[in-house]
């Protein structure tokens, strides 16, 4: 389905400049996503570990 080398090229090139665009939003949900459930996981799991 390749058409022209370089409009694919472009088309590439506009979707990672769109990706950059939402990329730091994206990461920060995601880290912060993700350090609140390990810290919950980990607030939940750990400590029955640690007082048995």
């Amino acid at each position: 389905m390749i058409s022209h080398p370089s409009s694919t090229f472009k088309v590439t090139l506009d979707f990672l400049e769109d990706s950059n665009k939402f990329s730091v939003v994206g990461v920060t949900v995601v880290t912060s996503f993700f350090y609140f459930t390990v810290g919950f996981l980990a607030q939940g799991t750990h400590l029955d570990v640690f007082h048995k």
